[in-house]
């Protein structure tokens, strides 16, 4: 990682929890996710979404920019939500169409960014920190605390897709 994609990556953290403070958003509802726990999680993430080579990458080492070109084939994939975006509004198309996908609103989700910062809260507390950050969040995956499906959105296609695990 260069000097100035670091220096990015502790922006974007500095001002995600800006926003939680500044918009008094309820820590309850959206939280950074406990440090101690990143690896495992992001482990556990990447073992049930990703095809990885026989030699398993250390946790540190998996790379979340772009992972979703390494999931797995036999995942069930939804089809593309507002790809490509054709309105004004496309982001809080966008921010809709996350909502609509849902089987769960209630249930508390993780929030993985491309740069690695993790946080947990209600799709509501995620939906609110989005709002505030159109652009700055290129890539990300919401998924549910049992690793049951994710949702993508990828900057480059401006598109989100579900993929649902097999069990």
């Amino acid at each position: 990682m260069n000097h100035e994609t670091k220096n990015f990556r502790y922006q974007l953290r500095n001002e995600i929890e800006q926003t939680i403070k500044l918009k008094n958003i309820n820590r309850n509802y959206f939280h950074e996710a406990d440090k101690l726990n990143y690896a495992k999680i992001i482990r556990k993430f990447y073992y049930t979404f990703c095809e990885y080579p026989k030699y398993q990458p250390a946790p540190e080492q998996i790379e979340i920019y772009y992972l979703w070109t390494s999931f797995r084939k036999n995942l069930q994939y939804s089809k593309l939500v507002a790809c490509p975006f054709d309105t004004d509004n496309k982001w809080e198309h966008a921010i809709k169409s996350i909502k609509n996908l849902l089987p769960d609103k209630n249930k508390y989700y993780y929030f993985l960014t491309a740069y690695g910062w993790l946080y947990e809260g209600t799709i509501d507390g995620i939906l609110e920190i989005l709002t505030e950050f159109p652009r700055e969040i290129q890539e990300f995956y919401i998924f549910l605390k049992d690793y049951s499906f994710v949702i993508i959105y990828d900057d480059d296609s401006e598109c989100l897709r579900m993929c649902y695990a097999k069990n």
